[in-house]
C-alpha cells in the first residue's frame, strides 16, 4: 500500500502539470476563449460549448465593443461576469453590458474605486438584484464537468500601499479545461505575482494572458518561469500613451521562445481547446492591426490609490454610502474616505476631518462628504473640537497651511489652498472653478464618465470648450 502511495505521488504532478498539445485546428472544441480586440483595455469571452455556459471577463472601454461582439455571436445571457478591477479600460462598458445582456452573477475584486462609472455600475447590480460575490484566493468555481475557475488572487486581506492598489488587487484566476490550463491576470502587479507563486504550487499554464497590457510592472522573471506558458497573449491598442507593451516584457517572452499574440497586431485572438489540445486563430481588426512595439514611457500608470478606510459600517450599507458620493469597500462594507475631504452626519451640526474617531459612530446612510473645509463651513456646520489635527483658521475662515497663499477676501468663494478635484467634483463643486459655468461642468462630468478619471490636470483641455487659455485661468484652482 505504501509503495502504491509513493507511485501515485510521483504520477500526480505529471497529471496536474501535463501540457496540452498545440495544434492547428480542433474540429469539436469543448471551450472557446475570445481575447476580444477592445483597444487599450481588456474584454474576454469564455464559451463552454458542452454546458452552453458563458463567462465574460471585463468589458473594455466605454465604446461597447464587447457588447457588439457578444451580440454578433448571438449571446444574450452571461452566466458569470468577472470584473478584475474598477479601472475604466476594464469596466468602461460594464454598466451597458448589464443593461443590454442578462447577467446571472457578478464576481468582483472587492477593491473600491471612487469613480462615478464604478458607482453607477454597482448601483445597477443592486437595482437588478444580480447575485454578487467577492473574489478571494483559494475559491473554486465549477463551470461544468472537467471545467473550473481557480481564483488565485486577490488575497483574503487586500493589498495596501502598493504602486497601484487597484491593479494589485485584480481578480487573477486559472481556467482549467481537463488537461489544458489558461492563466488570466487582469492588471495584477509584481506583488500579486509574488503572492500567487508563494501561495499556489500549481500555476503552470498553457496560455498566459499577460498582465496589464504588457506593462513593465508585471511579468516578473520568477513568475514567468513558474507559469511556463506555451503561448502568451497581450490585449493592447496599437497607439497608446503608456508605451504598452514594454520592451522588457517582450524581450523576456522572446528569450524564453514563447510565441506571443497581440490584439494590436492580430485583432481578436480566438483559442479553442478540447481539454487535450489547443488551437489559436485570429480575427483581424481594421482598427488595431499591424502594431509595432513602442518604447515604455514614464507616464505608465503613475497614479497611486490614496484612500483611507474607516472601520464600522455594515456591508449592507455600501449602497447608501455610494449614493451620497462616498465609495465603500465592498468586501468589508467600510466607507472609503479621502485625506483631503471633510465629513458629517446629515443630522449633525458638526463636521469632521477624515481621521476623526467620531466618524465611527455615523451610519453610512447618514454620512455626507464635503469637497473642502469651506464647503463644510458654508453648510452651517462647525469643525468638531474633538477631531485630531483640526486646522488653525485664518481671518477668512480658511485652514492655515504651509506655504498658504494670501487670504482671499470674503467676496470670493474660491480658496486656492483647497482645490477642486476634477475627478470627483459634482456639477455644483465644478462651478466654483474660475471660468466654469454649469454647462462646462456638465461637459467635464460627461467626459469623465465616458473616458475615466483625468490622469493629470492638463487633460481637462480634452473637454470640449476648454482651451489652453481657459486652462491657464483655472490651473491654480484644480487638482486630481
Amino acid at each position: 500500500m505504501r509503495i502504491l502511495t509513493i507511485i501515485l505521488m510521483l504520477i500526480l504532478p505529471i497529471i496536474v502539470f501535463a501540457k496540452a498539445k498545440i495544434v492547428k485546428n480542433i474540429e469539436n472544441p469543448t471551450v472557446t476563449i475570445h481575447i476580444i480586440d477592445v483597444g487599450q483595455g481588456d474584454g474576454i469571452l469564455i464559451q463552454d460549448h458542452s454546458s452552453k455556459k458563458i463567462v465574460v471577463v471585463d468589458a473594455g472601454k466605454g465604446d461597447s465593443t464587447i457588447i457588439k461582439y457578444l451580440k454578433a455571436k448571438k449571446i444574450d445571457e452571461v452566466n458569470l461576469f468577472i470584473s478584475t478591477h474598477a479601472h475604466s479600460d476594464h469596466i468602461g462598458s460594464a454598466k451597458k453590458l448589464l443593461e443590454e445582456i442578462k447577467v446571472k452573477r457578478v464576481l468582483d475584486s472587492g477593491y473600491a474605486h471612487s469613480s462615478t462609472m464604478y458607482k453607477k455600475y454597482l448601483d445597477l447590480i443592486l437595482d437588478k438584484n444580480i447575485p454578487y460575490s467577492i473574489a478571494k484566493s483559494g475559491q473554486n468555481i465549477n463551470i461544468s464537468n472537467g471545467k473550473k475557475i481557480r481564483v488565485l488572487a486577490p488575497p483574503q486581506t487586500l493589498f495596501s500601499g502598493t504602486r497601484s492598489d487597484a491593479n494589485s488587487n485584480s481578480v487573477v484566476f486559472q481556467l482549467v479545461v481537463d488537461d489544458a490550463t489558461f492563466y488570466f491576470s487582469g492588471d495584477s502587479e509584481a506583488e500579486t505575482e509574488e503572492f500567487v507563486t508563494r501561495e499556489h504550487s500549481d500555476i503552470r499554464s498553457d496560455v498566459l494572458k499577460i498582465a496589464h497590457h504588457g506593462g513593465r510592472h508585471s511579468t516578473t522573471d520568477d513568475f514567468l518561469s513558474r507559469v511556463n506558458p506555451q503561448i502568451a497573449v497581450i490585449s493592447v491598442a496599437k497607439k497608446n500613451v503608456y508605451g504598452h507593451p514594454s520592451k522588457e516584457v517582450i524581450e523576456k517572452l522572446k528569450d524564453k521562445n514563447i510565441p506571443t499574440y497581440l490584439t494590436s497586431e492580430s485583432g481578436t485572438i480566438v483559442i479553442d481547446t478540447d481539454g487535450k489540445n489547443i488551437a489559436i486563430h485570429t480575427e483581424k481588426s481594421s482598427d488595431n492591426s499591424s502594431a509595432s512595439i513602442v518604447e515604455s514611457k514614464e507616464s505608465e500608470d503613475s497614479e497611486r490609490d490614496e484612500y483611507n478606510f474607516i472601520k464600522e459600517f455594515d456591508p449592507d450599507n455600501f449602497r447608501d454610502a455610494a449614493k451620497n458620493g462616498i465609495p465603500a469597500d465592498l468586501n468589508s462594507g467600510e466607507a472609503v474616505l479621502k485625506k483631503d475631504r471633510y465629513y458629517s452626519s446629515r443630522k449633525s451640526k458638526e463636521f469632521f476631518s477624515f481621521d476623526c474617531d467620531a466618524l465611527l459612530a455615523i451610519n453610512a446612510r447618514d454620512l455626507i462628504e464635503f469637497l473642502s473645509y469651506n464647503d463644510a463651513v458654508q453648510s452651517g456646520r462647525v469643525l468638531a473640537s474633538t477631531c485630531k489635527g483640526a486646522p488653525e483658521i485664518d481671518d477668512c475662515g480658511n485652514p492655515i497651511r504651509k506655504n498658504s497663499k494670501k487670504c482671499l477676501t470674503s467676496t470670493t468663494n474660491i480658496n486656492t489652498d483647497v482645490k477642486v478635484n476634477i475627478n470627483t467634483a459634482t456639477i455644483k463643486e465644478l462651478t466654483k472653478i474660475k471660468g466654469v459655468g454649469e454647462s462646462t461642468a456638465k461637459k467635464i462630468i460627461d467626459y469623465r464618465e465616458k473616458n475615466g478619471n483625468f490622469r493629470k490636470i492638463e487633460d481637462i483641455t480634452k473637454v470640449k470648450g476648454i482651451g489652453k487659455k481657459s486652462f491657464e485661468k483655472m490651473r491654480d484652482f484644480i487638482t486630481i
